[in-house]
């Protein structure tokens, strides 16, 4: 079940959302992952964590209103890197702090799923034709939710509660430049059809 990390959290004004981007990083024996994560969080700015020997994790957040600077820093930044990574997997997400849960506010038609758990929403919005926003609301004292997008073809289960999170990972992508196409597109069509009519 995907949720959010404590960093993004933090990082959140009451009326701001954040876009946090991740990437899971892979790197052959003979490079050194030192040199690689201090260009990241030096060069770029990403908070990074060794995951493994030859691997780690990148991640940088900014408000929603600088998505084009966010996205130019991370196609150049998988730019610098697809020549030295053996893999690069990409995470993505929209974080927004406030009392109003999107599963609650937004027009039943464009709800495919919603359930309920607790202090925790969650529900599963078509936001175009092919892609539908999974909306994860915490009700309670930290008050937030999650964004995520997916391909509408790619959602099988039944049961929100179950979604892997790697689902909404992807790793394999043929042309960078047209993957932050994507999440740029797909972000976008969310502030459209949805967070504006809901503020």
């Amino acid at each position: 079940m995907p949720e959010t990390d404590a960093y993004s959290v933090k990082k959140l004004s009451p009326s701001e959302p954040m876009v946090t981007i991740r990437l899971f990083i892979e790197v052959p024996r003979q490079i050194p992952l030192t040199k690689i994560e201090k260009t990241l969080s030096r060069k770029y700015g990403y908070k990074t964590m060794i995951t493994s020997p030859y691997s780690l994790e990148a991640r940088i957040s900014m408000p929603i209103r600088l998505l084009s600077e966010l996205l130019d820093k991370v196609e150049s930044t998988i730019r610098d890197l697809s020549v030295k990574a053996s893999s690069i997997c990409i995470d993505y997400y929209v974080v927004l702090k406030t009392d109003k849960c999107l599963c609650n506010i937004y027009d039943d038609k464009k709800i495919i799923k919603r359930e309920v758990l607790g202090s925790k929403i969650f529900c599963l919005v078509e936001i175009s034709d092919d892609i539908v926003a999974f909306i994860y609301c915490r009700l309670d004292k930290k008050r937030y939710q999650t964004i995520r997008f997916l391909e509408k073809e790619k959602f099988t289960s039944s049961d929100l509660l179950q979604l892997p999170k790697t689902l909404f990972i992807r790793c394999k992508w043929e042309d960078h430049a047209k993957e932050v196409k994507r999440i740029r597109y797909n972000i976008e069509t969310f502030i459209n059809n949805i967070l504006l009519e809901t503020m």
